[in-house]
């Protein structure tokens, strides 16, 4: 019985959004997963907040480097996956807090109505600070570059 053609090259991981670049030496017969994983460790990101492109291709786990055709010496990109969750900390004024997922596309209306229903049982008029600003129902959260984990306060308009 043949053993398994083993072809091993040197190929370098680069990486603009980290400001890295390591090379190291891979089987061409592996799979892109085990690439991933490999540049997942020596990189120390999450598997899933990444992909990997060569020659302008993003790469599918389940194929090789054959399938690429890649040569010794490749360079390939490790691209990190734009976020699409964050959190805040809805503090209230009752000096309660809790946290509140959103999207950076989510209109304040819009979390101001969950957060309403969720504390009070019902929709309400509530207003939201963010670093003394107050926030307009029409406007997206990204507008106020709300960083992740940061305190929003939240105050319940009684008229």
């Amino acid at each position: 019985m043949a053993g398994k053609y083993i072809n091993i090259m040197e190929i370098l991981i680069r990486s603009t959004a980290l400001a890295s670049e390591f090379s190291l030496h891979f089987d061409a017969g592996n799979n892109v997963y085990l690439l991933r994983q490999t540049i997942s460790k020596e990189m120390n990101i999450a598997l899933e907040s990444f992909y990997i492109c060569y020659d302008q291709e993003i790469l599918e786990d389940q194929n090789t480097l054959e399938d690429y055709g890649m040569q010794e010496g490749a360079i390939i990109y490790c691209v990190i996956k734009p976020r699409t969750d964050y959190s805040f900390l809805a503090k209230l004024d009752d000096g309660t807090s809790f946290k509140v997922n959103f999207r950076l596309s989510d209109k304040v209306q819009k979390i101001k109505r969950m957060i309403g229903e969720k504390v009070y049982g019902k929709r309400c008029r509530l207003s939201m600070m963010y670093k003394g600003v107050d926030m307009k129902d029409k406007e997206i959260l990204r507008k106020y570059m709300i960083k992740n984990n940061e305190e929003v306060n939240v105050i319940r308009n009684h008229t």
